[in-house]
């Protein structure tokens, strides 16, 4: 959320997300989050972030087989980005984000990922299993409907997208 609000303060078009840790540019990836956490017993002792963002990457920065599927903030506007501003709009939102789930939780964390989520509505298929799009937890889950109507919950791992994109 933090990567999209810092791509959307540099004029990047088109932000995205893809569940449950990469960021979109017209649908093709910019960035993407790998999250690390120690918990002992209840509590949560703490999470290392890898965030990887494409800033001022060239095409042919690429290998020809990512082409149709990567970008980067250079490609998206024609403005190269100074690498210190980027990390500093970045930690900005992430500071900004930290405050806000201190102060009201992760509720809005659902309403927030419908507004830019890629595969609302779509068919993805995760480990065999295949179900529409449904929502967005509030812890993060990823809620799919499956054809026989079954709700199921998904927190982990990758779900692809199938078939022709739908309204959602």
């Amino acid at each position: 959320m933090a990567v999209a609000a810092a791509l959307d303060a540099k004029g990047v078009p088109s932000v995205s997300l893809k569940w449950p840790n990469d960021v979109l540019v017209d649908g093709k990836k910019i960035a993407g989050i790998l999250p690390e956490a120690s918990v002992k017993g209840d509590s949560l002792e703490f999470v290392i972030i890898g965030i990887g963002l494409n800033v001022n990457s060239r095409l042919s920065d690429f290998p020809p087989e990512l082409h149709d599927s990567v970008t980067s903030v250079l490609l998206a506007t024609g403005e190269e980005w100074d690498l210190r501003d980027a990390a500093r709009g970045l930690l900005r939102e992430m500071d900004a984000l930290h405050i806000r789930v201190n102060e009201e939780g992760c509720g809005f964390v659902p309403y927030f990922w419908e507004t830019r989520w890629a595969h609302k509505g779509r068919i993805l298929t995760r480990d065999g299993l295949e179900g529409r799009a449904e929502g967005i937890g509030p812890l993060g889950s990823l809620i799919l409907r499956t054809a026989d109507g079954r709700r199921v919950e998904i927190n982990s791992g990758q779900a692809e997208p199938i078939g022709v994109e739908t309204a959602s």
